[in-house]
């Protein structure tokens, strides 16, 4: 039986990852590393599809055609909690929040407002936020997802969508 198992194991082939780990996110240029850590670890090819509706952006990332990733950027009221946008991440389980209250994470997704202090279009009363969560085979890890909320925000921060106003 031992030796079914040895000679089992040998025919397994571990997949590898094909595609090139972007250097952005949907236009946000951010560290590839931080990217490349919550992506599955085999497929052919990466693409990714934004949407921009009104005080709202989705970005989709899919892996050979089925979505492991999401990030999107929201203007909320600028009362609205961490904890309130956080529980509105559906099926992630949050489970840090930061001691400033600024932004929230979990091994699944996180969130974070954004510091926009010229923002190119005037949103009364509101508050810029981004929300990234994994699926379908993105690799959960708490310390990664916060890496990668914070590297996000910055790049939303310093974006034309900040800057411009």
């Amino acid at each position: 039986m031992i030796v079914l198992a040895a000679v089992s194991g040998c025919n397994t082939t571990e997949q590898e990852r094909e595609f090139e780990i972007p250097k952005a996110l949907c236009g946000m240029a951010i560290d590839p590393g931080h990217l490349e850590v919550v992506l599955p670890s085999d497929g052919k090819t990466l693409s990714t599809r934004s949407s921009d509706l009104v005080g709202y952006d989705r970005c989709v990332v899919t892996v050979d055609g089925v979505a492991v990733l999401s990030a999107t950027r929201e203007w909320l009221r600028a009362n609205t909690t961490v904890t309130s946008v956080a529980s509105s991440v559906r099926g992630v389980k949050i489970d840090h929040v930061s001691e400033d209250r600024r932004y929230a994470w979990g091994a699944q997704g996180a969130v974070s407002q954004v510091s926009c202090p010229k923002p190119k279009e005037k949103h009364q009363d509101m508050q810029l936020w981004v929300k990234i969560f994994t699926a379908n085979g993105g690799r959960p890890d708490e310390d990664r997802m916060r890496a990668l909320v914070l590297d996000y925000t910055r790049a939303v921060s310093e974006s034309d969508e900040c800057t411009t106003g």
